[in-house]
This record gives C-alpha cells, structure tokens and sequence, in this order.
C-alpha cells in the first residue's frame, strides 16, 4: 500500500499508536485525519491542560474538551504530520467541508504543518485500511 492508495474514510494507524484516525479528506499531497479524544489513550494530552492550570482536574478537563477532536495534518511528500501552524486555528476538524478547507489552505500556502510539533508521518502500513 502506498499513499495514493489511502481513500478518505479510510482508517489510518501510526507506529506507536493503539487507535486509528479517520481520513477525512485529502489532495495528492496533503490530507486530514481525525479521531475523538480518549481518556486513556490522551491522558499526557489533557493532564498538560491541568498543568498549565486551564483546568483543575483531570476529569474537568477531559469533560471540557471530549468534544474537540484530535487531528493531524499529513504530507504526503515530506512525510511529516502534525497540527497546523496557525495559532488562532478556524478549522472544525469533526467538519468534512473544514476538512477540506483546510487541504486547501495547505496547498496554497495560506498555513502549514507545525515544524515545532511535526513529526515524521509513519503509517503502521500492516493495520492500516
């Protein structure tokens, strides 16, 4: 399997990582995958929202945000994935029309993947459908 061969709606999974994400959308280049939060799986997620004192607790702070998604941005030619650059980011990420928005906006170069918090793109190509 290659990237080409990756179909949106398909499920993706990375090395290292136990759920998969959905791929929303994607150009030939770039694409949009999204999962829910999990409280196991996303603890150093949203214990590092009580560090930074946003929440008291970890159970306010998994009821605040259970709704958000957990997204990441693919290239497909660099091989990197990650959030988006910007810091005040519009994009509803549970939104396939915002999914594609977004596709968009990385290939005209209105944002772009996050350098700081990239990381290399590494599909678990054995569970990935």
């Amino acid at each position: 399997m290659e990237y080409k061969d990756l179909k949106e709606g398909c499920k993706v999974f990375f090395i290292g990582e136990v759920l998969p994400m959905e791929l929303i959308s994607r150009t030939d280049r770039y694409g949009v995958v999204v999962r829910s939060l999990d409280i196991k799986e996303d603890y150093d997620l949203i214990y590092f929202e009580v560090e930074r004192g946003a929440y008291f607790d970890c159970e306010s702070a998994y009821e605040a945000l259970k709704k958000e998604p957990v997204y990441s941005l693919l290239d497909f030619v660099k091989e990197k994935r990650g959030a988006s650059n910007l810091i005040f980011c519009s994009y509803d990420f549970f939104s396939k029309m915002d999914c594609f928005r977004s596709v968009v906006g990385l290939e005209s170069g209105y944002h772009e993947i996050s350098k700081r918090n990239g990381i290399d793109l590494k599909i678990d190509w054995t569970k990935t459908k």
